[in-house]
């Protein structure tokens, strides 16, 4: 492997770049078109329904999106102002998502359609023959992997925050100060753009100094590192707190270690064959060092650590784009649990990273074969074999990216895709219990929702709200499995050093449900004497009623009538 002096072998002219876009949007259009009108799915319903400062683009609403610690803050688990900013402002150009999701739907494809188009430009200025970045492009448009990132609303984060960073990496070295800007609105639309910043940092290492035809931007760099340390202040405090889920009662340290690993293994199944696409993730957590996925995801990754070691040491530039991957992945690695911990969403970043190494370490032998047949070699069969394995890869995966549109045309398709590829899961559990108390099995429907707290539930609101669930509202086993979860909030928040109001009301609300109104009242008078955004009105409300409840349980009983 050889090192790029500087990028800009081949770069991407405007024209090309908008005929690209046109045609690579068109196809996605075309691709996407059954979840075009699929309704608000998942985080869709948190993110963007319900909230007062998402339905208008006014200079409050903008203000509480942009302060770090308000409600916003709270609902997303992330600082990521330019995000909601990008849904109100679309809101208020093709109106509310609860009339007409189309719209909105298509500006996420046609970003994605652009973002795929920025791809094949990065690709080709660090040296991928054109017509190599445009079907490796192509191939990353449809990517089945890449429909849970773009079928749902809330995923324009990922979709901005990816073209944002890319556009950074392209301009770079001509223009680094538009860099530094698109890279700090990457940050502001998506934590996970800090990936770009890995790759920037090894795309500049790969450029050696006497050969190099432009300056080193390393000052620049440190400007990114600055800009990523100041962002880094908000974004922790917002993820620490909302982010954690599946904690350490339900998967000791050993297991959460194999399932990490494990995990691994999936995602390289998914991006290189489509395979294992899946809504609502829940892979059963492997039980010993021999399991396959195991294996298979402890193989991959020795084999990213020893790739990125040599294309290192040869200042190459696969090095950077595997730094992408491996940037993209750690956020998302199981380092901190989350309640599902495996994503489709999670490939969009990796996917390049990993296309990208392949693409630059293989350049030289791409330009020699394209070189071969300009010479003549158009004559021989040598050639038809990797173009008709081209071809077979993008109609399979467009069409397999069709289907998985599919699920996105309802709730309940969504939610069976998630049950169909892991029935042994939390949510198969659940949605089982729901079926079960519809058809009067109360007996299967109460060891459903134990088999799922097992597995993660630990919402009992969810549970006491649900009206597929009310013929088990009276039943002991529901109400002590509703305790159960109640506990779990409780001693979730009790951990926690300074709980903010949200998760002070929280563990109120808890103790409430258990009775403890003296513990209740207790908890909600810290949370009134906490610095916060929650409405100390709301809160007073709350203590108000408490403490009337507490009143009619002490009172004290009338004095017995005299003989």
């Amino acid at each position: 492997m050889q090192p790029i002096a500087d990028p800009g072998v081949r770069r991407l002219a405007l024209v090309e770049a908008v005929v690209l876009a046109m045609a690579f949007c068109g196809i996605a259009l075309v691709v996407y078109e059954p979840s075009l009108r699929g309704p608000l799915l998942s985080d869709d319903i948190f993110v963007l329904a319900g909230h007062p400062y998402m339905e208008e683009l006014s200079a409050e609403n903008v203000k509480a999106i942009l302060d770090p610690t308000a409600d916003p803050v709270e609902v997303t688990a992330n600082y990521a102002p330019l995000h909601l900013l990008a849904h109100v402002a679309a809101r208020e150009l093709f109106g509310p998502w609860e009339l007409d999701t189309r719209p909105h739907h298509v500006i996420n494809v046609v970003l994605h359609g652009v973002n795929s188009v920025l791809f094949v430009a990065l690709l080709s200025a660090w040296g991928v023959p054109l017509m190599a970045s445009v079907l490796l492009g192509l191939i990353f448009l449809v990517h089945p992997g890449n429909v849970e990132a773009v079928a749902l609303l809330f995923q324009l984060k990922t979709l901005l925050a990816f073209g944002l960073g890319f556009g950074a990496l392209l301009v770079f070295h001509r223009r680094p100060s538009l860099a530094t800007v698109l890279y700090a609105l990457a940050l502001l639309a998506k934590p996970t753009a800090t990936a770009v910043f890995a790759a920037a940092i090894v795309f500049e290492w790969v450029r050696r100094p006497e050969e190099r035809a432009t300056p080193r931007g390393t000052a620049w760099l440190v400007g990114w590192g600055v800009l990523t340390a100041l962002y880094a202040i908000p974004e922790f405090q917002a993820f620490s707190r909302t982010g954690e889920f599946r904690a350490a009662e339900l998967m000791d340290a050993g297991t959460r270690v194999l399932q990490a690993v494990a995990i691994v293994g999936r995602y390289l199944v998914l991006a290189t064959t489509s395979l294992g696409s899946s809504s609502l993730h829940h892979p059963p957590s492997p039980t010993s060092v021999l399991d396959p996925w195991f294996l298979l995801g402890l193989a991959t990754l020795l084999a990213v650590g020893a790739a990125s070691w040599v294309a290192l040491r040869r200042r190459h530039p696969a090095a950077a784009w595997l730094g992408l991957a491996v940037a993209a992945y750690l956020p998302v690695s199981q380092v901190v649990p989350f309640k599902h911990p495996m994503a489709d969403r999670y490939l969009y970043f990796l996917l390049p990273g990993l296309m990208g190494a392949v693409a630059v370490a293989l350049a030289p032998r791409i330009t020699a074969g394209l070189e071969w047949l300009r010479e003549g070699g158009w004559g021989s069969l040598r050639w038809l074999g990797p173009a008709l394995l081209a071809v077979v890869l993008v109609v399979g995966f467009s069409d397999r990216a069709q289907q998985r549109c599919r699920i996105y045309r309802s709730a309940r398709a969504y939610q069976r895709d998630g049950v169909m590829h892991y029935p042994d899961s939390m949510p198969a559990h659940y949605l089982r219990a729901r079926d079960y108390a519809a058809s009067g099995d109360l007996t299967r429907a109460l060891e459903s929702l134990e088999a799922a707290r097992i597995r993660g539930l630990v919402s009992y609101s969810v549970l006491m709200e649900d009206p597929a669930l009310a013929s088990l509202r009276n039943e002991p086993r529901f109400q002590a499995l509703l305790a159960e979860m109640a506990r779990f909030w409780v001693a979730k928040v009790d951990r926690i050093p300074e709980p903010n109001q949200y998760e002070l009301m929280a563990e109120s609300d808890a103790y409430q449900f258990l009775g403890e109104i003296d513990q209740a009242i207790r908890v909600l008078e810290k949370a009134e004497a906490t610095e916060g955004t929650a409405s100390l009105v709301e809160i007073r409300t709350m203590l108000h009623q408490l403490r009337r409840l507490q009143a009619t349980r002490v009172r004290p009983a009338p004095p017995a009538a005299e003989d």
